[in-house]
Parts: structure tokens; sequence; C-alpha cells
């Protein structure tokens, strides 16, 4: 199983990861990361552009 595992207490809120998705795999609602599983194309962009490390793509 693939999913983004995100970590809210390292995140700079700055949402580099949800406009680097080509996917739109990501989202924010009320605060909370979601991942639409069926979005991701496992290209990694999120975590490479995260410079608090606070998300990372788990396979």
């Amino acid at each position: 199983m693939v999913y983004a595992s995100h970590n809210m207490a390292l995140c700079s809120q700055c949402y580099d990861c949800i406009k680097s998705c080509p996917g739109q795999a990501l989202s924010v609602v009320e605060g909370v990361m979601y991942h639409s599983k069926n979005n991701c194309t496992l290209c990694e962009n999120c975590t490479d552009v995260c410079d608090s490390n606070a998300i990372e793509v788990k396979i």
C-alpha cells in the first residue's frame, strides 16, 4: 500500500508539497493533510520540496 505520511508538528505550512504534486494527490482540510492514493504517481515530488521533512511517501 502506498501512502504519504505527513507530520503536522514538523510542517511549516508552506504547502509546497501540494503545489508540486502532478496528480493532485495531496490536500489540506481544516489543518489536516489528506493523501489520495488513487491520484498518487509515486513521483516523490512532495518529499523533495519539503524542507522540514514533514512528509514522506511510504511503499
